[in-house]
């Protein structure tokens, strides 16, 4: 039960840390 509870919370994490990066990639394709 704990480590699934881990490897949601991890994998949520890394799905906000994509989406921040993607974000912050599109920004730099428009300005550039």
């Amino acid at each position: 039960m704990y480590v699934c509870m881990y490897v949601c919370m991890y994998v949520c994490v890394l799905c906000i840390l994509i989406y921040f990066f993607s974000i912050l990639n599109l920004l730099n394709f428009v300005y550039i």
